[in-house]
């Protein structure tokens, strides 16, 4: 498991487009599409290098009105 103090960081090697409720990424090479749903894009929202992963957890928990385990 990740430690929960450490700070993620976008990798800004993609192409990032909002399609509706989802995040569609194109890779650098243009030869792969990754897209995430509404719980992914709500995540990759939150990583601004500053956030910690227990950040990140915190704002989950609240926004899907979940436990954190």
């Amino acid at each position: 498991m990740s430690d929960l103090d450490s700070t993620p960081r976008r990798n800004d090697a993609f192409c990032v487009r909002e399609v509706g409720d989802e995040l569609v990424f194109l890779t650098e090479e243009g030869d792969q599409i990754i897209s995430l749903n509404a719980i992914g894009a709500f995540i990759w929202q939150q990583i601004d290098g500053i956030r910690t992963l227990r950040d990140i957890l915190d704002l989950i928990c609240v926004e899907y009105e979940v436990a954190p385990d």
